[in-house]
């Protein structure tokens, strides 16, 4: 049993236990925008506003964790779950105005 944890827990070792399938549903970027009315600024100026919204939903996702939020930049751990943070949902505010 002993050899069984060194093949599979060790750092060398078989990873094939902690690689999950990609497979995920996901609502990633949403943008709600209002255009105000140009008579509020006496013509002068056109205004949006709007809301923007990622990683808003996880719909449905195979693996245990987003598989987008990598754990490095390299190809050596993509698809493997290596203390892995949660991945963040980000919601901003904009305002366009053009004169």
């Amino acid at each position: 049993m002993p050899n069984y944890y060194t093949t599979v827990g060790h750092a060398n070792g078989l990873l094939s236990d902690y690689i999950y399938k990609a497979t995920n549903v996901r609502l990633q970027e949403l943008s709600l925008g209002y255009n105000l009315p140009p008579k509020w600024f006496d013509h002068a100026m056109k205004v949006n506003i709007s809301v923007v919204g990622r990683n808003l939903w996880m719909i449905y996702n195979k693996a245990p964790f987003d598989l987008e939020a990598t754990a490095s930049t390299g190809t050596y751990f993509q698809g493997i779950d290596y203390f892995m943070q949660p991945s963040q949902r980000n919601i901003g505010f904009n305002a366009r105005v053009e004169f």
